[in-house]
C-alpha cells in the first residue's frame, strides 16, 4: 500500500493523518488558526516521525482555505496534491442528490465500500448530517440539522440571558435544575429523540441496517441513544486513505 498523507479541511477543524508503523496517526487543528499556521503543523507532525509519502490527498469544505492550502502543502512537500472530488468515488451512486458535499459523500464510500451492505452514516459536526446508503450502492438521501453545539450556540446569540456553553453529556433525566442544565439537558435529548426515532425509521425500509456515527459531537448525546451504533471518529481519514482502494 503507498504511504498516504490525507488532509479534510472542515467547517472548524482541519485533520489530516498517515499510517506509520500499522497505524492510523491522526492530528487536528482550528480553522482560527490561519493557512500557514496549520500547515506548519502539518509539517512538524510529518518531520517528527521521518514520514515520507507517495501521495498527497486533500478534501475540503471550506473552498476560501482550499487553493492556498494546496499551494502551501505542494510547497513543502516538492509533491503535486490531489484534491478529491464526488467524481473521485466509484463505489457509490450519488447522482439522486444534488449539492452533496465531499465530507459526506467520503464517509459514505468509506462505510459501502467496506460493508456492501445499506447504512445510515450519522456524522455528529458543527452541522449533524445524516446519510443513507441501500443496498446497491445508490446514496437515497440525508438529514442536515444543527450540532449539539450549534444549537447551545443558537440560543446564547439569540438571546439576552442564555450563557454561551460547551456541550456536555447529560444526566438521565429530562429537567434541568439550572438555566446551564436545562439548555444541556433540552438540547442533549432533542438530538438524541432525533437519532432514535431516525434509525427506527430506516430500519424498516432496509434490512439489514448498518448504523455507523462519526464526529466529536456523538459524545455528548452518547449515553441517550438506544440502538446499536458503530462509532468510528478518524472515518473521513480513513475514507481518504482508501477510497480508491479495490
Amino acid at each position: 500500500m503507498m504511504n498516504r498523507l490525507v488532509i479534510s479541511i472542515g467547517n472548524t477543524h482541519t485533520r489530516w493523518g498517515f499510517m506509520h508503523n500499522g497505524i492510523l496517526k491522526q492530528f487536528k487543528i482550528a480553522n482560527a488558526e490561519t493557512v500557514e499556521t496549520v500547515n506548519q503543523a502539518i509539517t512538524d507532525s510529518t518531520t517528527n516521525l521521518s514520514a515520507r509519502f507517495d501521495t498527497i490527498k486533500i478534501a475540503s469544505v471550506v473552498p476560501s482555505r482550499t487553493d492556498h492550502q494546496i499551494n502551501l502543502l505542494e510547497g513543502t512537500y516538492l509533491s503535486a496534491v490531489d484534491q478529491v472530488r464526488l467524481n473521485d468515488l466509484k463505489k457509490v451512486d450519488f447522482t439522486v442528490y444534488d449539492g452533496l458535499g465531499i465530507d459526506r459523500a467520503l464517509i459514505v464510500h468509506e462505510v459501502f465500500r467496506t460493508t456492501k451492505n445499506a447504512a445510515i452514516i450519522i456524522d455528529f459536526g458543527t452541522a449533524m448530517t445524516v446519510n443513507v446508503i441501500d443496498k446497491t450502492g445508490v446514496f437515497v438521501g440525508g438529514t442536515i440539522v444543527p450540532g449539539h453545539q450549534a444549537m447551545l450556540n443558537a440560543m446564547h446569540i439569540s438571546t439576552a440571558a442564555l450563557p454561551e456553553l460547551l456541550p456536555e453529556c447529560t444526566s438521565h433525566d429530562w429537567l434541568g435544575d439550572s438555566t446551564q442544565s436545562a439548555m444541556q439537558s433540552g438540547t442533549a435529548y432533542m438530538i438524541a429523540s432525533y437519532v432514535n426515532s431516525l434509525i427506527k425509521t430506516m430500519a424498516t425500509r432496509f434490512m439489514p441496517l448498518n448504523v455507523v456515527a462519526t464526529g466529536g459531537g456523538y459524545k455528548s448525546i452518547q449515553s441517550l441513544v438506544t440502538s446499536d451504533i458503530k462509532v468510528i471518529d478518524d472515518l473521513i481519514l480513513r475514507s481518504l486513505l482508501n477510497y480508491d482502494a479495490e
